[in-house]
């Protein structure tokens, strides 16, 4: 599947159409630390974009999941979300003391200090997507698209499209998606992830959780201004108790 058309939000909630074209990042496309699934082409600076995903060949019609669907994929995710954790996590390093520096004013020490980087040549999907595409037509997101993503506290870094030192904008976001594992735990992370992505229309640029670690890094981009992004996830996502412990 080829992506064919994203629409883009600005922070000022203006919606614009750009063309997506393959290939790598290069000079005039949108910074991927703002824009998390492949590049872009657009000759000005937006805060945040966001994408509807569109096969070239076919116009996909979601079918109604069921509810038992549904909880099979928040359960799936829940898994695999873990697994890439365990996995990834004894091979990430660090954040480099001059990025913890940079981002310091907006994090606490305890989340910077969580926090794990591995490169790999691609994200790739889940396993079990296998079989959901093969049976229904299903919208899923195709992390092979994306710049980044975060397994609990391990980010993933894909070298198809960042060859230098990642965006400081695509950490930020990243590591506000740590603060919200910290707060619900992977389970209630995925659940929230499945079903806001579920209940508003199988949209990427829908899903809360998504919404809000873009908003802030909005926020972070445009202001010059400090303030604590843990802070401001506690105050919409309350901490879970009896949450799952992540353990080394």
């Amino acid at each position: 599947m080829r992506i064919s058309e994203c629409g883009i939000k600005t922070v000022s909630g203006f919606r614009l159409n750009a063309k997506l074209e393959t290939g790598f990042w290069g000079p005039g496309t949108l910074d991927p630390g703002l824009f998390l699934f492949g590049p872009v082409t657009v000759d000005f600076h937006l805060f945040s974009a966001a994408c509807s995903f569109q096969a070239e060949s076919e116009t996909i019609v979601p079918v109604r999941l069921s509810e038992n669907t549904t909880y099979y994929l928040i359960r799936m995710g829940s898994a695999w979300i873990k697994r890439q954790r365990e996995q990834y996590h004894p091979r990430g390093k660090p954040l480099p003391p001059e990025t913890r520096a940079s981002l310091a004013p907006f994090f606490i020490p305890e989340t910077l200090e969580s926090v794990r980087i591995v490169r790999v040549p691609l994200i790739e999907n889940p396993a079990f997507y296998g079989t959901l595409l093969t049976s229904r037509k299903i919208p899923l997101l195709d992390f092979r698209r994306a710049a980044g993503i975060v397994f609990v506290d391990t980010v993933l870094l894909s070298s198809r499209f960042l060859s230098g030192p990642p965006p400081l904008s695509l950490l930020f976001h990243e590591i506000v998606h740590v603060v919200q594992y910290r707060l619900l735990g992977v389970s209630e992370f995925s659940r929230r992830y499945v079903l806001g992505w579920v209940e508003n229309g199988y949209r990427y640029e829908a899903i809360p959780l998504e919404q809000q670690a873009y908003s802030l890094t909005a926020r972070y981009v445009q202001s010059q201004e400090e303030f604590s992004v843990d802070l401001e996830v506690e105050k919409t996502i309350p901490s879970c108790s009896g949450k799952e412990e992540t353990t080394e």
